[in-house]
């Protein structure tokens, strides 16, 4: 919490938690090495009754779509599942790319982004899975932030690169902020700041 006291912790026996993601105020989903998305209640510190779901690959990144209330999991398989939460069922597969899904951010309500890790990046159609303006970066794409309504925020292995939305995802700026890679970005909307984690 704010007074940096840790609250509790869960075990995923024989598995890495690759991805973390908050659903509300009481569940986090995280995504495993073994190919599973798990149901946490963080008040309980305990995975959720039938809340497991089998995933093709290993996930790599998760995005909840409060709109819809489904969770899109990028895989290791270039690929994007669509899980609807209610009834644990899959309901949805998109082929994004051959290569790691390493960004997954959502757009407006209907929109999200995703980018491999080879750099090629999309705004995908939430309802219909159609590609609405797709670019690539001819960089590996380490993570991604979104910067609503205007800018999309890419890691990647040389440089921090911004996109414009509304300028067919162009890029708008560009700079080696850190000596070798950016690893992780977040950027909060009530600060106005963008955080970049970075290998130096």
């Amino acid at each position: 919490n704010y007074n940096r006291t840790r609250l509790g912790s869960f075990y995923c026996p024989g598995a890495i938690i690759n991805s973390l993601q908050a659903l509300d105020s009481t569940k986090i989903i995280a995504g495993l090495s073994n190919h599973t998305l798990k149901i946490y209640d963080v008040n309980l510190m305990a995975e959720k009754l039938n809340s497991c779901f089998s995933t093709s690959a290993a996930p790599s990144v998760i995005l909840h779509s409060a709109y819809t209330n489904t969770i899109l999991a990028g895989l290791a398989n270039g690929t994007i599942e669509k899980w609807d939460i209610r009834s644990s069922q899959k309901i949805g597969t998109i082929s994004v790319s051959r290569s790691t899904i390493a960004g997954l951010v959502e757009g407006n309500k209907t929109t999200f982004f995703v980018g491999d890790s080879e750099g090629n990046i999309k705004e995908i159609d939430i309802r219909n899975s159609g590609t609405i303006c797709q670019t690539a970066i001819h960089s590996t794409l380490n993570c991604m932030c979104i910067i609503q309504p205007t800018c999309l925020v890419l890691g990647t292995e040389k440089e921090l690169k911004i996109l414009g939305i509304a300028n067919n995802l162009n890029p708008i700026y560009q700079n080696k902020i850190h000596e070798v890679s950016v690893k992780s970005l977040c950027y909060s909307p009530a600060a106005r700041l963008l955080y970049t984690g970075g290998y130096d």
